[in-house]
């Protein structure tokens, strides 16, 4: 742009100058024009005269008699001064002047040219005897003059003879220059028109070329903006482009690297590991703790705080030639460094990132304690030793974590290998198992603590690989991974429902079931339908199915949730909050979704008859969900006292190992019909030793 500045204020200069050099040029040309063709003519003019005087001396010459006789020195003065010739020849003593000619020396020839440079001009000639006719144009007293000089020869002999009795002898011979003619133009008046007519001219040019140059001015400012207009959408361009590059590489919240760049600089990092190039290479992947809850509880900016600080800490642990630090997306980021310096083990690694995030974070007069789950794997511990699977290690390390705890590290070593190719394992026969119906649901009772009667079952899924039996625990993440899960859920509520209506017909009571589904599958569109239609191809009333929602479900897809339960709600199917009093947030939930039922976390349980404060907080839970209204589930009901307390609390069901695992669809269907858990115990031993 200061290119453009400049050229628009040469602009505003230049013109003016060029038209005033440019008028000047053509009033100097114009009057040197005039001038030089003044001169010519003049000194043609001048040159016409001389003839015509000779042709008048030659017939004079011819005419001549004793009364009719032309002087010598008329010739040399010319008829332009025949006037002052005869007056000067009364006068000539007055204005004498000696001239030597040649063949004459000595002699004296009187003159009316008394003008020094005349003088001189004619001696020359008449002493040298040059032919050679003399131009001059001068300024002489104030006036412009042109003369010219013209050699007088003795070229006639009557003229010769005329001369040599004028002189008194023989002084002329043919050939000889006698003198000269002088012939001058007064130029000074038309040299001052000229000059007139210069500046006229002059003036003209220079208001025509201002004309020309103010129209060229306003053509090259259209010019010059629009060349503006160019360079600015081009940089605008150009900017847009590296700023469209930077984002296409990089994060803009945080400004370090994205996962596309990361990945590339980790695929260059494990080809020199591969060719010997360099040393070990660690990879940690860092998910921060809670950092949703920063969110709803102190806004959206103080989590972009945190996030951008969590970024300049981890971006002072690396330096940029041994390592790189990106922000993978939401509260994820990973740091790739070279093995060196005083960096030599993962766990070093890892243990610098927990101390980094130790100190909490001041944002607008808040404080945000910034903990974060590491997972820290090394490229030698990888078998395969690519990219992808470095990356696997790396999650795999920091899932552990996740479910060890939270503000600390795990490293990928020999037992999350096993469980590496485990869970790879199940994620390849997975959706052969599904195609299969190799996943199918089993049946844990609950127990109307009242009756002691069963009042219905919790569905659960189960996986038949190989003769083992693995749990949801262990496959429902592989399926999420995989996208699977949806498909799962839907199809153990299927069996589950259709195990209901024919339960239901064969002991012609209603049977109830409940259900857990997945936050991935609260999020795919249209589940409520889906529900829906399941329910209306098995026959189940929706009053007797209960869908279970964990809080984990809610805080991943709140609005999701309550969609689908308010048109469920409208179909009569309940809804039960699964695992009250392990989040924060239950109370809020379950004053916004108005749950039918809520089912106590069997964390609550298992130390009941330990811990006094567990107790009182077990009884204040209990004493909460009634004053609301609601049916209270206690989970993990596993000894007499447990149940004990539990029944003396107020609680409306129970289900744990105390009164039964969970069952197969044939055990359950016998436990109910027959109204006995005992049976279907013994059952249940026996098709396991079977």
């Amino acid at each position: 742009m200061r290119e453009f500045e400049e050229t628009r204020a040469g602009f505003s200069f230049g013109p003016a100058f060029v038209v005033l050099l440019g008028a000047l040029v053509v009033a100097c040309g114009f009057f040197f024009i005039l001038t030089a063709e003044l001169i010519r003519s003049q000194a043609n003019d001048r040159t016409r005269l001389v003839e015509a005087t000779d042709a008048f001396t030659s017939t004079f010459a011819a005419e001549r008699n004793d009364h009719n006789v032309v002087p010598a020195s008329f010739r040399r003065l010319g008829i332009e001064n025949l006037a002052e010739f005869v007056e000067s020849r009364q006068e000539s003593q007055e204005i004498s002047v000696t001239m030597r000619m040649p063949g004459t020396p000595g002699l004296e020839l009187r003159t009316v040219e008394n003008d020094p440079r005349v003088r001189a001009a004619i001696k020359q000639i008449a002493d040298d005897g040059d032919h050679s006719v003399i131009e001059e144009n001068l300024i002489e007293k104030g006036r412009f003059v042109g003369r010219t000089i013209f050699p007088s020869v003795a070229s006639n002999p009557d003229c010769v003879s005329c001369h040599n009795v004028e002189l008194g002898g023989p002084k002329y011979e043919l050939g000889d220059v006698m003198g000269a003619y002088v012939v001058e133009s007064d130029l000074t008046s038309v040299t001052y028109n000229n000059l007139a007519y210069a500046v006229s001219a002059g003036v003209l040019a220079f208001l025509g070329g201002g004309l020309v140059a103010r129209r060229e001015r306003r053509r090259m400012n259209r010019v010059v903006t629009s060349l503006e207009g160019q360079v600015r959408a081009e940089r605008d361009k150009r900017e847009a482009e590296a700023f469209a590059n930077f984002l296409s590489s990089h994060d803009a919240l945080t400004g370090l690297s994205n996962r596309t760049m990361f990945r590339d600089r980790l695929d260059v990092e494990v080809e020199a590991c591969s060719s010997g190039q360099s040393e070990d290479v660690f990879v940690a992947l860092i998910d921060l703790d809670d950092f949703k809850s920063v969110n709803d509880t102190m806004g959206h900016d103080a989590g972009d705080a945190l996030l951008a600080e969590v970024g300049q800490r981890l971006s002072s642990l690396v330096h940029e030639e041994t390592g790189l630090v990106a922000r993978f997306g939401g509260d994820e980021f990973a740091v790739l460094l070279r093995m060196g310096g005083e960096l030599t083990h993962p766990d070093q690694l890892g243990e610098e990132i927990v101390q980094s995030m130790a100190a909490p974070l001041s944002h607008e007069g808040l404080s945000i304690q910034s903990r974060c789950s590491v997972g820290v794997a090394a490229l030698g511990d990888i078998t395969g030793g690519d990219a992808s699977a470095f990356l696997k290690a790396a999650d795999t390390a920091l899932y552990a974590a996740k479910r060890a705890g939270k503000g600390r590290y795990r490293i990928f070593d020999r037992e999350l290998k096993d469980s590496m190719w485990k869970r790879a394992a199940l994620s390849s026969a997975l959706p052969i198992a599904i195609e299969n119906g190799e996943i199918y649901p089993v049946f844990q009772p609950q127990i109307d603590l009242g009756s002691g009667q069963i009042h219905g079952f919790e569905a659960l899924a189960r996986w038949n690989w190989y003769d083992l039996v693995i749990s949801p625990d262990q496959f429902i993440p592989v399926a999420e991974e995989n996208g699977l899960v949806r498909q799962i859920d839907l199809e153990i509520l299927r069996g589950a429902a259709s195990f209901a209506v024919e339960l239901g017909r064969r002991s012609a009571r209603p049977v109830r079931i409940s259900t857990n589904m997945s936050a991935l599958t609260f999020k795919g569109a249209g589940l409520a339908e889906d529900i829906l239609d399941i329910l209306f191809e098995t026959g189940l009333p929706g009053e007797q199915l209960t869908l279970e929602v964990t809080e984990t479900v809610l805080m991943e897809n709140w609005g999701d949730v309550h969609d689908v339960l308010e048109v469920l709600r409208a179909k009569g199917v309940r809804a039960a909050l699964d695992d009250f009093g392990t989040g924060y947030s239950s109370l809020s939930y379950l004053r916004q979704l108005q749950f039918e039922e809520i089912k106590i976390d069997r964390s609550f349980v298992v130390d009941l008859g330990l811990d006094e404060q567990t107790r009182c907080l077990f009884a204040g839970v209990i004493d909460l969900a009634i004053g609301l209204g609601k049916t209270i589930v206690v989970e993990g009901v596993e000894t007499e006292e447990q149940a004990c307390f539990v029944i003396e609390q107020g609680a409306h069901l129970a289900q744990g190992f105390l009164y039964s695992e969970p069952l197969s669809p044939a055990d359950a269907a016998t436990a109910f019909i027959e109204g006995s858990l005992q049976g279907a115990r013994e059952d249940h031993e026996m098709h396991q030793r079977v």
